[in-house]
């Protein structure tokens, strides 16, 4: 009685329905398809929205019950300020829920931000398109873009699309324990979106594609700065720079462990097409670690013109006064992906790695590439480590080669087992995996198919090459040369 008391005495006009006390936008004039501004309709129903919410807050309830509901149709949104004569976002309160029909389109002048919430919390955007096709300027806005949302928690965003805007369709900035579900955020000028030190976020079953203007190397699916995350049965589709960009840099030059990005999942999506790498790990000191990259499908269209290894974990020191250079990325596990190079000539290495340490890669299939696994370490840059990896149970059906020569004399102690590893059709001159001034590797119970040379060993130190069969060898199964001292050979079948 409360409550229905204080709303009878504001005026406001509202409804019930499973999503609490829901005003209608048309109950404040709004006409949908006419061509005409309803910036004043859509801001006043906000205001009634906080007040409403607000009331729903006085009683201790954060539910997000108090509803703006926007029924079919196209709407015009251009909000001015009147003093600065700057564009303004959408001014959702806390505590509060936009109802979308699903096609329901709002439709911006300006490429500024549609929404900007700081300290939000407990707000849910269900449905609708958010577009800025219309705005006034072309290209990308030097600040500007879809939802914006910082120092929050409790944010759903469930069904939505935000797309055509002049930066990152939806952004997190110090954001908890909030979700992105159901979304398209395609053909943004810069990212679909971005998650920057968040903490227990998700993003879901969403579209992310296309994002980046044309010859514009800045469009990413989906970049992750910091914190932690779930990324789970997403599209990562031709974007013009990465599908999934991981990202350990310091954020705050006096805390880089706030930069820190741990216990990241990214599971289930479809990665393809995109112009540098489909997923690119990017770490400086020792602030990337714990990712798990497991059951993805990563069709990797090299001839889009640009593109680059389609999986790569690259990790330069850096000149943090704040933290000791260390070892740069650790513990990054790849686990029952499918990586398939389907362009007509296979010239690039599936999974790239560069200065990282205990890089586990298990049970994936890898099909059509001139490399299946590369190594490296940028040496200049003071990184000391770059090994401890496990290469176990995959199968590369269709490579040139295993490992190059040039690729494995960076690394330490890695151990190869349980791979088969099947030829290219045309690497006759190609070995199945060859080892160079190597040290402390392991190479068990491999089978190498249809290799000019099944396994070289060149100037290696302190290996063990044991139970491994190489098959239809073109020359020879097994050759060493240089100096090999501590090369321990067991019960292999080479021929």
């Amino acid at each position: 009685m409360k409550l229905f008391n204080y709303v009878l005495a504001t005026g406001l006009c509202f409804t019930a329905s499973t999503y609490g006390q829901t005003i209608n936008l048309q109950d404040y004039g709004a006409i949908p398809n006419d061509n005409i501004d309803d910036t004043q309709a859509i801001n006043q129903a906000l205001t009634d929205l906080g007040v409403l919410a607000e009331s729903f807050k006085n009683q201790g309830i954060f539910d997000s019950r108090a509803t703006l509901y926007f029924p079919s149709g196209v709407y015009d949104y251009n909000y001015i300020d009147a003093q600065s004569g700057q564009p303004q976002p959408l001014p959702v309160p806390n505590n509060s829920t936009l109802r979308l029909e699903a096609d329901t389109k709002l439709k911006f002048k300006h490429y500024s931000y549609m929404l900007l919430e700081k300290d939000s919390m407990h707000i849910r955007i269900i449905g609708g398109i958010f577009d800025a096709s219309d705005a006034a300027s072309s290209g990308a806005a030097a600040n500007g873009g879809g939802f914006l949302f910082e120092n929050g928690h409790n944010i759903e965003i469930d069904g939505v699309t935000v797309q055509h805007t002049g930066g990152i369709g939806i952004e997190f900035n110090n954001v908890a324990n909030s979700v992105v579900k159901n979304a398209k955020l395609n053909n943004n000028a810069y990212y679909g979106g971005q998650d920057k030190l968040g903490k227990n976020n998700q993003w879901l079953n969403s579209q992310f594609n296309f994002n980046g203007l044309d010859n514009h190397f800045k469009g990413r699916g989906l970049t992750i700065w910091g914190g932690n995350s779930l990324v789970a049965g997403n599209e990562f589709i031709g974007n013009s720079e990465y599908g999934i960009r991981i990202y350990a840099s310091c954020v705050d030059q006096d805390n880089c462990e706030l930069s820190r990005n741990a216990n990241i999942l990214i599971k289930d999506n479809y990665i393809a097409r995109n112009w540098l790498q489909d997923i690119y790990l990017y770490a400086q000191d020792d602030l990337l670690s714990d990712v798990f990259i497991t059951n993805n499908v990563v069709d990797f269209h090299y001839n889009m013109g640009k593109s680059d290894d389609p999986i790569k974990v690259h990790s330069d020191p850096a000149n943090h006064p704040k933290v000791p250079v260390t070892i740069a990325g650790r513990k990054i596990t790849f686990t029952g992906n499918k990586i398939t190079n389907i362009g007509n000539d296979p010239e690039y290495r599936a999974i790239h790695v560069v200065n990282a340490h205990q890089v586990i890669i298990k049970d994936n299939e890898i099909t059509q590439f001139q490399r299946g696994i590369s190594f490296g370490m940028n040496t200049t840059l003071g990184s000391t480590v770059n090994g401890d990896h496990l290469i176990e149970g995959n199968r590369f059906n269709g490579v040139r080669t295993l490992i190059h020569r040039n690729d494995i004399g960076a690394v330490t102690n890695a151990t190869f087992r349980n791979n088969t590893v099947i030829s290219l059709e045309g690497s006759s001159l190609y070995a199945g995996i060859e080892f160079s001034i190597s040290n402390g590797f392991l190479l068990d119970n491999n089978t190498f198919d249809g290799f000019y040379k099944g396994i070289i060993v060149n100037a290696g130190t302190d290996a063990v090459i044991s139970r491994n069969k190489t098959v239809n060898s073109l020359l020879t199964g097994f050759q060493a040369y240089g100096n090999t001292p501590n090369v321990l050979l067991h019960n292999n079948s080479f021929n």
